[in-house]
């Protein structure tokens, strides 16, 4: 459904000049950007009389130049405003004063610049803030890297594009349309004319033909992952270590805490043992006593021998200390408790 818009400097703190009624009606009339318009959309320009009184924009995918015409003579037709020419989206002439030099200088406002130049009754600005811009598309993806100050992935901008004219610039190059391209958020590919647009798309394709490689290896890859996982019966216990806990097909082997002395309360262990045989160029068996690591029988037996002498020595320790202990009981009170 057509819609006429109100006036867009009216949202602007600028002073708003009347329209002035005469027989020469005069509207702008050009092609905007598809989905960023409605079919067909008006706004009284007062701003730029006598150049225009309105302007129009049209949706070219939903509609002709001559319906969008034909819209706009029968929307003004409302306000009984009979329209008498239109004009094309051509290169507009704009005026701002310099606040280098104090003097008037002119510009020409690139077709489908979506920014609020400054008008000559406005304050001075440099000239390097005088540029255009026309607003492109931009995609988000959640990502993760140092700029994630919450510790989490987060969503950035990735492949957003807008075209950019600097008409004061030190750079020939800079002053006609030219367009710019984050590849990532804050990380831009600038100056670029038709031929280096191109080659850039060029390059992300090639790059993307590549990820779509690799998403087809993957999914073959995890499908065979699974095939093999589920062939493996849970059961199933590894055919080179016996005391390995691994089931199905792997390649590195253990078993930690395969055998656990606990402590007087049955939840907490006292030391543990278990093995482990890791893949490599050279793959050698370890078996883990509670820090310790042994790699052969003759050096594991050897620990475990001081270990039954030690354990020996902690029974005669404690048949001592208790054996006392009885003794102190039947010679009275402590001392502390006279």
């Amino acid at each position: 459904m057509p819609t006429v818009a109100s006036n867009r400097a009216a949202a602007t703190d600028e002073v708003q000049v009347p329209i002035v009624r005469s027989d020469a009606l005069t509207v702008l009339i050009g092609a905007g950007f598809p989905d960023q318009v409605g079919p067909t959309e008006v706004w009284a320009t007062p701003d730029m009389a006598p150049h225009h009184n309105y302007e129009a924009v049209y949706d070219p995918a939903r509609t002709s130049r001559a319906e969008a015409e034909a819209t706009v003579r029968a929307l003004l037709a409302t306000d009984d405003l009979t329209v008498t020419r239109f004009l094309s989206d051509g290169f507009l002439t704009r005026t701002f004063l310099n606040k280098e030099t104090g003097a008037a200088e002119t510009f020409t406002c690139t077709p489908g610049c979506t920014l609020s130049h400054p008008q000559p009754g406005d304050r001075a600005v440099f000239p390097e803030d005088v540029y255009c811009i026309t607003d492109g598309t931009s995609a988000d993806l959640p990502a993760m890297g140092p700029e994630c100050e919450s510790g989490k992935p987060e969503e950035f901008r990735l492949l957003s594009w807008h075209f950019y004219t600097a008409h004061f610039s030190p750079r020939l190059s800079e002053r006609i349309p030219h367009a710019r391209v984050e590849l990532f958020e804050e990380h831009w590919v600038e100056g670029l004319d038709p031929d280096a647009l191109a080659l850039l798309i060029d390059t992300v394709q090639k790059q993307v033909d590549e990820l779509r490689g690799a998403h087809a290896a993957l999914t073959a890859l995890r499908a065979a992952h699974a095939a093999r996982t589920e062939a493996a019966a849970p059961s199933e216990r590894c055919p080179i270590y016996r005391d390995c806990d691994e089931t199905g097909p792997h390649y590195d082997h253990s078993s930690y805490g395969l055998l656990t002395v606990a402590d007087e309360t049955g939840h907490d262990s006292l030391i543990e043992a278990g093995m482990v045989a890791l893949s490599g160029e050279t793959t050698r068996a370890t078996v883990c006593l509670g820090d310790a690591e042994f790699q052969s029988a003759a050096a594991l037996r050897k620990k475990t021998a001081e270990m039954r002498a030690f354990l020996d020595q902690v029974d005669q320790l404690g048949d001592r200390v208790f054996t006392d202990q009885q003794g102190d009981a039947l010679n009275g009170p402590t001392k502390e408790a006279a």
